[in-house]
């Protein structure tokens, strides 16, 4: 029986011991990082993007009466992007768009474009008849900012831009001003409406 007491007195003692503990003590360090696990499988691929086109922006204008006088519409084409852009502009007559410079529908009526970026965040262009008079109806007017792919120098001060088209063709910018609104269009990628 002594025995028995001594046992049971040794795991009262052991009891308070242990439950006597405190849990409260201070956080040790975090151990070291383990090595990196290897990598896993690659995902399925996602389904293919839209065609892209050549970096170009359209800006589109309501139909619009030319009386004679300048035609002056501003649009947000910053400067830094009018800085490295070719513009090209078509205006609309019937159900044709035609490339200024240029006549529009076999008419005596020529016309040219200026361009100005009188601020930060916008950019002008005046629509000049050089030679025709009388009234001329425009459906609307279409400017493409094609932003250079690259300035070559010509070697007489001027720089030269090109464009690189997304099936990896380049073309000079006056290359571009010669094509007709299709033609344009399909060089550069622009889907038309």
């Amino acid at each position: 029986m002594k025995h028995f007491f001594v046992a049971i007195a040794a795991m009262l003692t052991l009891s308070v011991l242990v439950s006597s503990c405190s849990k409260d003590g201070e956080k040790g360090d975090p151990g070291p990082t383990g090595p990196t696990g290897p990598s896993g499988a690659a995902g399925p691929a996602g389904p293919a993007g839209p065609t892209g086109n050549a970096n170009v922006v359209q800006y589109n204008f309501n139909g619009f009466t030319h009386t004679g006088s300048d035609v002056f519409k501003t649009f947000a084409l910053t400067r830094e992007h009018y800085e490295r852009s070719l513009l090209y502009t078509f205006v609309g007559h019937s159900t044709y768009w035609y490339p200024i410079p240029g006549f529009v529908n076999n008419s005596t009526n020529e016309y040219r474009t200026y361009f100005s970026s009188p601020n930060t965040t916008t950019t002008g262009i005046y629509l000049k008849r050089a030679s025709g008079t009388g009234n001329q109806v425009f459906t609307g007017m279409r400017i493409f900012a094609v932003r250079s792919n690259s300035v070559v120098n010509a070697g007489d001060g001027r720089s030269m831009q090109t464009i690189k088209t997304p099936d990896g063709k380049s073309y000079t910018e006056n290359e571009l001003r010669l094509m007709s609104y299709d033609s344009f269009c399909n060089a550069l990628g622009i889907h038309r409406n």
